[in-house]
């Protein structure tokens, strides 16, 4: 059996998101540092040691996209 969480829409999710990275980035945080005030690309990996359901990729593949409409890839690597 499969279940799927079904997300709000982006018209709903995006201003919450939004107003997160705007408290991270008043605080200057070192996270937030290093994705938001550079125009550097970068580059995020997403590494498991094990098999397995990777929870959230959609949110932060959103963060990412609002950040700087960056292009996400997802490539499952087999170990």
């Amino acid at each position: 059996m499969s279940y799927f969480a079904v997300l709000p829409p982006w018209l709903v999710l995006d201003p919450l998101l939004r107003s997160w990275l705007l408290e991270d980035i008043g605080r200057a945080d070192r996270t937030t540092n290093s994705l938001v005030l550079t125009t550097t690309p970068r580059l995020a990996k997403w590494v498991a040691n094990a098999s397995g359901i990777i929870a959230g990729l959609t949110l932060a593949s959103r963060v990412f996209h609002l950040l700087n409409r960056a292009t996400i890839h997802y490539v499952a690597v087999a170990r």
